[in-house]
């Protein structure tokens, strides 16, 4: 590939110099630059009932500890959120249609594809597991595509490319 062959096939980015090639999607040059990309978001949702009781401060942060370790073990790191989920109840004579809300952690992890591969029936086996141990009729998690980009040590600027 001749040097303007070159140039045409690199687009600036926030995220720095990208390759692009035809009927691609932006292919950033991670390795070359100390930036590992985990494509894959796995997020699980940790409520603080059991059934539809609050539980303690304290027992809820035992449970989102959990989750954290194992996602951790699992896919190599968490990020915790702390949030309010809702919903409608549509099960409870006394309750029906009313706006329910509960204070949750959404506990976070990206992974690479072959990280995905070795744990994903782990993760939904977990949520599984957990929906009856924390005794919820539901349990969310997420999962799929999602770009994110860490920095390491070995981080460089990338070339620069003149353009003429």
């Amino acid at each position: 590939m001749r040097t303007t062959d070159v140039r045409r096939h690199l687009r600036r980015t926030k995220h720095g110099y990208v390759q692009v090639r035809r009927h691609e999607r932006l292919v950033p040059f991670a390795g070359e630059r100390g930036v590992a990309h985990a494509g894959y978001r796995t997020a699980i949702i940790v409520p603080s009932t059991d059934h539809d009781r609050p539980i303690s401060p304290e027992r809820f942060q035992r449970r989102v500890a959990e989750t954290e370790r194992f996602l951790s073990e699992k896919q190599g790191g968490f990020t915790d959120v702390n949030a309010v989920g809702g919903w409608v109840e549509h099960e409870s004579p006394k309750d029906k249609g009313r706006l329910i809300k509960e204070r949750t952690a959404e506990v976070v992890s990206y992974a690479t594809r072959a990280q995905v591969a070795k744990s994903k029936a782990d993760i939904e086996r977990y949520v599984a597991e957990k929906r009856r141990a924390w005794r919820q009729s539901e349990v969310s998690y997420e999962f799929g595509k999602a770009d994110l980009y860490r920095v390491g040590r070995k981080y460089h600027e990338p070339k620069k490319v003149i353009r003429r």
